[in-house]
């Protein structure tokens, strides 16, 4: 296992990682016992089948029915560093894995096993095998040169059978895919560069080699095809008769730019490879080909087109359908693609969410020919990697890969690795969204029409038709039913629909509780049947501060007036009004109670306030209470706030024309105090308008003259 050093150059892996506890633990030895499938309640289970594990796994899982087989690499021990990979094989029973056991050991290293299961328990594996063993002073460059291609079978009452090296040259063969329905009948495909170069250029094309094997042979190597510039990645189908192999080509040589990857198309009609298709054109990256066949048959192509998840059925790009869109990220284009054997497809890939990584799910129907929207599976701060999955049975996923904390001070030549699976059994679980069942009108009035609205949410795995929707009457349930809808669309997985319903508002003086329930029946499997029902009461009184207003009843008494208003659709009950001073909820300083306030109807509630010895700047806060709220339509208006400054007298206050051309001031003074109003066009010359002794806490002075001049000032003074 290579990475490459600061200056470029490769070197093996450093196996610090081994040094830490519990080193080289598969599941049956350590403790860890996985879930049995659909005991967790519909939830996903995890579980840590190796830790630490080799940091680069690549885990790689097929299922055949109930029959579900892992490959995976471990490291080794008793290897030297560059020999010490090696191919190893679990099954699951359903409960737990078997002890891991070697596909063909050798005593060389291996690379990226690939597994492929049957229902009759058989299964054939390809991995790529350096066929000699290495020195620790080997290159890169040796490495690759004796980089073969091997196959092995296994059979349940015998185990892995002596593996086969397919090829046998001095260049490096990579990348096996295995595909086919039969035992009698499997394609296997690979990648050779003659000038050992891995990725392969213009000047060093790519080749794609096939043999197939008949049921007690493989046939001879055939050469399907060249790829002249870079192969990123490809996958292949295979039905028995007709092969298609799908890859993302880079068009511009170890070029950086994503915008260079293409799909292109090798097939193969009854053993006979065609020439090479172009499938796409255009400036944005098309990434990470992965093939599966539906129920009926159908080759479904899904790929990183771009930002965009996308899927195409039988190779018709034209009309391909955008899975999902996010930002172009490694992520997105190392997704990995699962089929059930009935045409369910799934596709997996680690995102950042509330944690750095964690590992989203979308699931197709093959029925209804969609996918749902994307759905979380894990929720842990650790990073995913190097995922893979299948089916045990039809409706059980289950997920290994790799997972490691990440860190600014750790990496992985240092950090454990987790081999680690999880179980998601396909559940079904329809609900109502809680918050969103409303009227419109939002309050409606005894005797009018509404119309309800709710939105039905599909929380499951699989898509629902015919999903129905009652709505009832009444404080509790059950209660009466007065209608129901039934959705004729279907809902994909984790998607949602929204449900109207017409409804006549019965005569009633008094609210209603309206409940709305999903699958009202209970006709669906569902795990959760809490979350099928929602509720609202209707038909209220509003109860609401209006205003709040102040104004000087005398040189130390405010007048605090409060305006209620009852704008809802029945009558309220009596309400209460509080006042306190700086606090919402403090030291009270004024409470009434009005009674029963008729829609629409209004009120005012007066407090004289002694503001002797208080600050100029005042906040007075009123809150309602008391039964009149109790079933009000809305809490938002039942307390208000007024913040009050006080300017001691004298003082100036309102001022307007008025239709005679005077301007009349509003002047606050002591009652019994003389005063005199002031008049000035410069601010340096005043002129006296009016003197007078204060009745009133407020008094109007009018200006008569005051339209004889552009710019006049006043002032107000003892």
């Amino acid at each position: 296992m290579l990475v490459l050093t600061q200056n470029g150059e490769p070197h093996p892996l450093s196996r610090d990682y081994l040094q830490y506890p519990a080193s080289g633990l598969f599941a049956p030895q350590s403790g860890f016992k996985p879930n049995l499938f659909g005991t967790g309640g519909g939830g996903t289970n995890l579980e840590i089948l190796l830790t630490p594990a080799m940091p680069y796994s690549d885990p790689n899982c097929s299922s055949g029915g109930t029959n579900l087989y892992l490959v995976f690499l471990e490291d080794n021990t008793n290897r030297t560093s560059m020999n010490r990979t090696i191919a190893m094989f679990s099954s699951f029973n359903g409960t737990l894995w078997s002890t891991p056991t070697a596909l063909a050991d050798d005593g060389t290293a291996d690379f990226h096993p690939r597994i492929l299961t049957f229902s009759n328990r058989m299964a054939v594996a390809a991995w790529e095998n350096e066929k000699v063993v290495q020195p620790d002073s080997v290159s890169y460059a040796g490495m690759e040169s004796n980089l073969e291609i091997s196959v092995a079978w296994y059979k349940p009452a015998t185990g892995w059978q002596t593996a086969q090296m397919l090829t046998a040259n001095n260049y490096i063969s990579h990348t096996p895919k295995l595909a086919g329905r039969s035992t009698n009948n499997v394609l296997l495909t690979w990648i050779s560069n003659p000038a050992n170069d891995a990725g392969g250029s213009s000047v060093e094309p790519n080749q794609i080699w096939s043999s197939k094997w008949n049921g007690s042979a493989w046939s001879a190597p055939q050469l399907a095809g060249t790829v002249s510039n870079t192969l990123v990645k490809y996958d292949l189908a295979y039905n028995g008769t007709n092969a298609d192999l799908v890859m993302s080509v880079d068009m511009v040589d170890d070029s950086t730019n994503n915008d260079g990857h293409e799909l292109f198309l090798l097939a193969s009609t009854n053993g006979v490879w065609g020439n090479l298709t172009r499938l796409t054109s255009d400036q944005v990256p098309d990434d990470d080909p992965q093939l599966a066949f539906d129920g009926q048959g159908n080759l479904i192509l899904t790929w990183l087109k771009g930002t965009a998840l996308s899927s195409a059925i039988n190779l018709n790009l034209a009309s391909a359908q955008v899975v999902y869109t996010n930002i172009y990220s490694s992520n997105l284009a190392d997704f990995t693609l699962a089929n059930n054997g009935a045409g369910k497809l799934v596709m997996l890939w680690p995102e950042p969410s509330d944690n750095d990584s964690d590992l989203f799910a979308m699931f197709y129907d093959p029925i209804y020919q969609t996918w749902g929207a994307p759905r979380q599976l894990t929720d842990d701060p650790q990073t995913e990697r190097g995922t893979t999955a299948a089916f045990y049975g039809t409706n059980e996923l289950v997920a290994v890969y790799n997972r490691t904390m990440i860190s600014s001070t750790n990496d992985l030549d240092t950090t454990p690795v987790d081999l680690v699976a999880i179980y998601h059994p396909l559940d079904e679980d329809l609900a109502l969204d809680g918050s969103s069942l409303n009227a419109n009108p939002a309050n409606p009035a005894p005797n009018s029409t509404a119309t309800l609205t709710v939105e039905v949410l599909n929380l499951g795995d699989q898509v629902e038709t015919n999903v129905a929707v009652a709505f009832y009457l009444g404080a509790v349930l059950p209660a009466t039913r007065i209608g129901q809808v039934i959705l004729t669309n279907a809902i994909p997985p984790q998607g949602s629909n929204s449900v109207m319903f017409n409804w006549q508002v019965p005569a009633t003086n008094r609210p209603v509780t309206v409940f709305a329930v999903v699958d009202p029946n209970q006709t669906v499997p569902e795990i959760n049947f809490a979350n099928n029902t929602t509720q609202i009461t209707l038909v209220e009184p509003n109860t609401e501060i209006q205003s709040m207003t102040w104004s000087r009843a005398a040189s130390n008494l405010l007048a605090i007036t409060v305006t209620l208003i009852n704008d809802g659709v029945i009558s309220n009950s009596p309400t209460t009004v509080a006042l306190s001073q700086n606090l919402l909820g403090g030291t009270n300083l004024f409470s009434q109670t009005i009674g029963t306030l008729a829609p629409g109807q209004s009120q005012q509630v007066t407090f004289l306030w002694n503001t002797t010895g208080l600050p100029n700047s005042l906040n007075l806060y009123s809150v309602l209470s008391g039964a009149g709220i109790a079933n009000n339509f809305s809490t938002v208006n039942t307390n208000s706030a007024l913040t009050i400054v006080q300017v001691q007298p004298p003082r100036i206050g309102s001022s307007q024309y008025l239709t005679n051309g005077g301007f009349q001031i509003q002047l606050y003074g002591t009652v019994g105090q003389g005063y005199s109003l002031l008049a000035s066009t410069n601010l340096v010359n005043w002129t006296t308008i009016s003197s007078f002794t204060c009745t009133n806490a407020s008094m109007y002075v009018v200006d008569p003259v005051s339209t004889n001049y552009s710019t006049r000032f006043y002032r107000f003074s003892r």
